[in-house]
């Protein structure tokens, strides 16, 4: 579980005039697809990145199996973001080399640090990776110069270089908004699968269908705020429309 307790996000130093979010309190359960909803501004790329990111929580604790994560040894804090696959709109940079080139350079998990340093993976780690390029169509494009790639190409190589990071806690920010109805599917199938894993997975997601479709529970923001919490029996349709753009 991982908990929020009286947090103030900010961007800034100087929180207490310019903050995102002011004394917030919740809790996340690992086994569900949390959407977060909310028109454009309202912070929820911004609750992402301060899970990813603890240095935009200026006060307050934010809990992790029983550990407050911000009063934490630099290793407990360290350990704890590994444990994170986060996916936003930019995480494919290597723009020169391929998809695979750019798994090799941001892989976390190598065997040893003889593996790391000569950038192999175990067979059984390729057949990981291969296995969510397929789920996801994608394994004509592995060695292809991302440079060659449409957006929405490298938007879903960008969530199977995350996926297979194969972290306990997934964020996702806006992961199908330059994606086509079928593969908006595939990629909200494959956070399915792995919520079953008994994974947090968190997504800010923009698109009403989806969000009715795979989640499992709604964070609803409005005016900055935690307005409102969602479980999917309590799915309305003329309440959540009211909030996106």
């Amino acid at each position: 579980m991982l908990k929020f307790k009286n947090v103030t996000i900010s961007y800034h130093k100087n929180y207490l005039k310019d903050s995102v979010f002011d004394d917030v309190s919740f809790y996340l359960k690992e086994g569900e697809i949390i959407g977060i909803i909310g028109k454009s501004g309202y912070g929820k790329s911004t609750i992402l990145k301060s899970i990813f990111d603890n240095s935009l929580i200026k006060e307050g604790e934010l809990i992790y199996n029983n550990t407050d994560i911000l009063s934490s040894s630099r290793k407990t804090r360290k350990k704890f973001k590994k444990s994170i696959s986060f996916i936003d709109q930019d995480n494919l940079i290597l723009e020169d080399y391929d998809f695979y080139h750019n798994v090799l350079f941001s892989y976390d998990r190598y065997q040893n640090w003889f593996f790391k340093k000569i950038k192999y993976l175990t067979a059984r780690e390729l057949d990981l990776l291969w296995d969510i390029l397929k789920k996801l169509n994608l394994e004509d494009f592995a060695f292809i110069p991302l440079t060659k790639l449409s957006s929405g190409q490298k938007q879903r190589l960008n969530i199977a270089r995350a996926l297979f990071n194969d972290g306990q806690i997934i964020l996702a920010d806006e992961p199908t908004s330059n994606l086509d109805f079928n593969n908006s599917e595939l990629v909200m199938q494959l956070f399915k699968e792995e919520a079953k894993k008994n994974k947090l997975v968190l997504i800010a997601i923009h698109d009403l269908d989806l969000a009715l479709k795979y989640c499992d529970k709604l964070v609803a923001l409005k005016n900055h705020e935690i307005y409102k919490f969602i479980d999917k029996k309590d799915f309305n349709l003329a309440e959540i429309k009211e909030y996106f753009d």
